[in-house]
């Protein structure tokens, strides 16, 4: 009998810049890490068992832009609409937590309605919507002021421009690697705690997108 291999398709790591780490994208509360707000393009386009890495941004480190603020394993893509219902999220609600991601309600005609909330307004209404999906991550990197300089040997640092995202796939020695860094530098849990209290908004739109194949 012939015995047929089937290559799995290589991992794709999804990097972006973040300027606002205020607790909501991504969002860490109830042992669940989810990015459901901002970052449309990487919700849209990511599947499970992707990588989701952020760099610090100029406001957040001013010193050192290749210094990594998070980074998590999606495990799950979760539809907006289901995001909503689904138990396991409620606690990420308004009302039910500080810097809430679960905003969008769905409605009887099939279309989703912002519920007031601390974290965005009307005028992020599309770009969050666009998004389609709120993924979940786990594990997760948290890195917060830590300075944890990714190497360039990974060729995965944001040269030539630093708004939007990059989706680059990585061989399964790459990843061995990198999440090997990952467990290394990432500070105790604790870290955790230094979420910024400071404004919610999230990085600005931005068109510029590139995927390296």
């Amino acid at each position: 009998m012939a015995i047929i291999f089937v290559r799995r398709a290589a991992l794709k790591v999804w990097t972006y810049v973040i300027t606002v780490d205020a607790g909501a994208a991504p969002n860490f509360e109830h042992g669940l890490t989810t990015l459901t707000v901002c970052k449309p393009r990487i919700r849209k386009a990511a599947e499970r068992g992707d990588l989701v890495l952020a760099f610090n941004s100029s406001k957040l480190n001013p010193d050192e832009p290749h210094s990594v603020r998070w980074a998590g394993l999606v495990t799950e893509v979760v539809s907006l609409e289901d995001y909503w219902t689904d138990k396991r999220f409620e606690g990420k609600k308004p009302g039910k937590s500080p810097k809430p991601d679960n905003i969008y309600r769905p409605t009887r005609t099939g279309e989703l309605k912002q519920v007031s909330n601390t974290t965005h307004g009307p005028q992020d209404f599309a770009r969050d919507v666009n998004g389609e999906n709120a993924l979940v991550l786990s594990p997760t990197w948290y890195f917060g002021p830590e300075v944890a300089v990714l190497p360039a040997s990974f060729n995965l640092r944001m040269i030539g421009g630093r708004r939007g995202h990059r989706c680059i796939p990585i061989t399964d020695r790459t990843w061995s690697n990198l999440e090997r860094w990952l467990n290394v530098n990432v500070p105790s849990s604790s870290s955790l705690k230094s979420l910024s209290a400071g404004a919610s908004r999230c990085s600005p739109r931005s068109n510029n997108v590139a995927c390296v194949n």
